[in-house]
Parts: C-alpha cells; structure tokens; sequence
C-alpha cells in the first residue's frame, strides 16, 4: 500500500509538470532553459519510480527526497543562469544552498544505515 501511495504521488507530481510544460509558450529564445528543467523533472521522476522500496517509511523517504533535491538544485541552477528577475535569482540561490546541505544530511544519514 505505502509503495502505491508513493506511486500516486509521483505519478500527481509528474502529471502537473507536464502539463505545466505543456501550457508555456516554447517560442522565445529562453526555451533552452525551460527544456532542461523539464527534463530534469522527468529524469527525476524515471529515478524515484524504479526505486525499489524497502518497505521502511525512512529509508525510502531519504534517497527519493535526496534525488528530488537534485532535481530542485538542477533547475534553480538554470533559472540563476538564464533566469531575468532578480528576485526569482536570489531565491535559486538559496534554494540551491539549501538543498545542497539537506541532499548532503540525507546522504550521511543513509550511510549510516546502510
């Protein structure tokens, strides 16, 4: 049930990037960037949904939100790269230090239960 749950989720997440997509205007020369950060997505999403769960809420928790992070630090890497408002860059920053130090505590507490 928990692995069909998480399936649910995932396949919701996926759903609403496509769509999201889908709906924007690929036509300007800022598409490059848009393209990759969807990419991104996707290959987060193939990630998580080949995990084998382990049946154990935190060991499953920790290397899908770890690989969910990179996909986050992957996109705000481009929007600090091709992103116009500031506002938006300063906040791909820090989502990018943020989550760089949350994907480094996950993958410490993973290699200790290994």
């Amino acid at each position: 049930m928990k692995t069909g749950r998480l399936s649910l989720i995932a396949a919701c997440a996926l759903f609403c990037g496509a769509n999201a997509f889908a709906e924007t205007d690929h036509s300007n020369h800022d598409s490059a960037p848009s393209h990759k950060m969807h990419e991104s997505m996707n290959k987060m999403m193939e990630d998580m949904n080949s995990m084998k769960m382990k049946d154990d809420t935190d060991k499953d928790f920790a290397p899908m939100m770890k690989r969910h992070h990179q996909a986050g630090i992957e996109m705000a890497k481009e929007q600090v790269a091709h992103g116009k408002d500031p506002e938006m860059k300063k906040m791909a920053k820090k989502m990018i230090d943020d989550q760089t130090k949350e994907s480094q505590k996950l993958e410490t507490w993973l290699s200790k239960r290994k």
